[in-house]
């Protein structure tokens, strides 16, 4: 009997514990997608102009090393906030793949090499080798 108990007790705590996870791990992918989206609400803002400089950065942290994607941003906004917004991003993108073991293809993506306009939007120039 008291071994009985002891494996009900013991699945108890295993399913209690699964759960909570699984809700934790819900709740911080969901802050992903909240932060992600308003970077994206951002950078869609950018009008791009033929005259105007740009700057290139890495979105996101795939598990397995690298950036899940490029962005652009025009030199004259305010760079620092809008760098360290993408910066916190990767940083919680990174922390979210190491808690809850996240897997992902291995490939490399390379930076683009420029930024053109057209329509008033930035388009990333990547060379094809």
């Amino acid at each position: 009997m008291k071994l009985l108990t002891l494996a009900i007790a013991l699945f108890l705590i295993f399913a209690c514990s699964k759960s909570n996870q699984s809700t934790m791990k819900d709740h911080d992918q969901k802050q992903l997608i909240q932060e992600y989206e308003a970077i994206k609400k951002i950078y869609s803002s950018f009008s791009c102009e033929a005259t105007m400089e740009w700057t290139i950065i890495g979105l996101g942290n795939r598990a397995c090393g690298g950036f899940q994607e490029f962005l652009a941003y025009p030199d004259n906004i305010d760079q620092e906030k809008f760098k360290q917004q993408i910066l916190d991003y990767n940083d919680m993108e990174k922390e979210f793949n190491i808690n809850y073991n996240i897997v992902s293809t291995c490939e490399s993506i390379l930076p683009p090499h420029r930024v053109i306009c057209k329509d008033g939007k930035a388009l990333l120039v990547y060379n094809n080798y």
